[in-house]
């Protein structure tokens, strides 16, 4: 087992260093044993065959999450789109030899009326349609793959400055100027409302994000 410790960052704030190191040659074995060990702690723990991420988020990263969560809520909220959250759930599977922690999650597409959520299951139940990740000092790029692998539809990949959508098509993901969960939401406008929002209270920007997603069902835009 080799590693690889990476602690470039890019021009993105941070206020505090997100550390990140890289494993190889670890075994499913091996990867649960260390899910073991960090088991409470504020990591994000990666595996794709045999390559293993740990990474430690900084608050600047957590609170882009939440906002990123919460823009998803509010879209769906004014657009009257149904989903459920499962937050960072770990996804794995020994088979195919993943396992992946995303920052957030939703069930859109695949929401079900009457399903009992509590009992929803990873290893059977339909996979997120949709995937947050924030990547103010690290590249989620390198979880495209296990996302892939899962089949989650469309990814949200933020880095301090802009939204990327992407859409799985044929195995691999490209870049979509809509999202299909929301595609009346114009991609550039949902940028602006993460960008711009700085200072404030969260509750009135969720309600103004609610508005405008209430107004593009109405036709006025």
């Amino acid at each position: 087992m080799s590693t690889t410790l990476d602690r470039s960052s890019p021009a993105a704030p941070a206020r505090e260093t997100e550390g990140r190191i890289i494993l190889a040659d670890v075994s499913w074995d091996q990867y649960e044993a260390l899910l073991d060990l960090f088991t409470g702690r504020r990591l994000r723990i990666t595996y794709d065959r045999g390559t293993l991420e740990i990474m430690s988020p900084s608050s600047l990263h957590e609170w882009y999450k939440e906002v990123l969560a919460s823009l998803v809520r509010s879209l769906a909220g004014g657009l009257k789109v149904d989903y459920v959250a499962f937050g960072s759930t770990r996804f794995k599977n020994k088979l195919l030899a993943y396992g992946v922690e995303p920052d957030a999650c939703f069930l859109v597409d695949s929401y079900r009326p009457g399903f009992k959520w509590r009992e929803y299951d990873v290893a059977i139940d339909p996979p997120p349609d949709l995937v947050i990740e924030v990547d103010l000092t690290s590249d989620s790029k390198v979880r495209l793959k296990t996302y892939a692998s899962l089949k989650v539809r469309e990814v949200w990949r933020f880095d301090g400055a802009d939204l990327t959508v992407l859409v799985l098509r044929d195995g691999a993901y490209v870049q979509a100027d809509r999202s299909p969960s929301f595609p009346l939401a114009p991609l550039d406008r949902l940028t602006s409302f993460v960008r711009d929002f700085e200072d404030g209270s969260e509750r009135v920007w969720m309600d103004e994000v609610r508005a405008w997603a209430s107004s593009l069902v109405k036709g006025d835009r």
